[in-house]
């Protein structure tokens, strides 16, 4: 295939490096993936005021208990 003069230095990467620098990104996106939503999870990630985060945890979860028994 053809390759463009600007993405000529690419032939002269060695397999290792590619697979190494491939196997770094994906650790790199899955980390950010974990860590964003940990972060949208727990609030820390700004919403729209009127969107209700997931997992919101429900400080009446007592009160709404008591009556079913």
């Amino acid at each position: 295939t053809a390759v463009p003069a600007w993405l000529g230095w690419l032939k002269r990467v060695p397999a290792w490096a590619e697979l190494s620098l491939i196997i770094v990104g994906v650790l790199l996106a899955a980390t950010g993936t974990v860590l964003w939503g940990m972060a949208y999870r727990n609030g820390w990630w700004p919403t729209l005021p009127n969107q209700r985060r997931p997992f919101q945890p429900n400080s009446n979860a007592e009160e709404d208990l008591e009556g079913i028994s």
